[in-house]
């Protein structure tokens, strides 16, 4: 508000178990000129000022509905349409791109693509725990998640374990107040509610595959 030139004036206080924030703009306009939300009948033009997405994905998310895949599409759909580089792959993906790295026709060395992971500007692992647990996947994960941890990058995770189901170099790193937050989603999973339409996420997620490594 102060590098906008604002003033906070007033307030009140709700208790709840979620944190809210909002402000409302006062200001002074001609009455000939005021427009109102009332007075709306069926057939009239609605306009839509500003892009409609993450408030929607929010919403769904605490009313159960949405799943831990529809946030991080969120996430990442928002940062690119900002024009921002992420790195978005399902984990069991990810290790086979990596490991792919040591054929001998891979067109780029095993290094390039394993620093291009780890320093990616916000990297989301989705489905964390369907990986192979081979000796070689849990230590390239722990050296993925130990790096951003150190350096203090972004990253997005999702899982379907317990983290007392997850490595523990890697719970712990995950779990770290300073820098981590978890949040548990209750949302059921659509594959296996047939009530649930997953279109919306289904189109999101189609969308950003396109965009998976951060470029067109």
């Amino acid at each position: 508000m102060w590098t906008r030139n604002g003033a906070i004036a007033g307030g009140h206080t709700i208790r709840d178990a979620e944190p809210k924030y909002g402000l409302c703009v006062l200001g002074v306009v001609h009455p000939g000129r005021i427009l109102t939300k009332g007075g709306a009948r069926p057939g009239d033009v609605l306009f839509l000022t500003k892009p409609l997405g993450t408030g929607i994905v929010c919403t769904a998310a605490m009313r159960d509905v949405a799943s831990s895949a529809d946030l991080a599409a969120a996430i990442a759909n928002r940062q690119l349409a900002l024009g921002r580089v992420v790195l978005f792959a399902v984990v069991p993906d990810l290790l086979d791109y990596l490991r792919a790295a040591y054929r001998p026709a891979a067109e780029t060395s095993y290094d390039e693509q394993f620093d291009a992971v780890r320093n990616a500007p916000l990297l989301i692992l989705d489905d964390l725990g369907t990986q192979s647990s081979t000796p070689w996947a849990q230590e390239k994960l722990y050296q993925v998640i130990n790096y951003r941890y150190n350096a203090r990058l972004a990253t997005v995770i999702t899982t379907s374990a317990s983290l007392d189901e997850i490595e523990p170099r890697i719970s712990s790193r995950l779990v770290d107040p300073r820098i981590s937050m978890v949040i548990n989603i209750t949302a059921p999973d659509y594959r296996g509610d047939k009530s649930c339409n997953p279109g919306t996420a289904k189109n999101t997620l189609r969308r950003l595959k396109k965009n998976q490594w951060g470029r067109e």
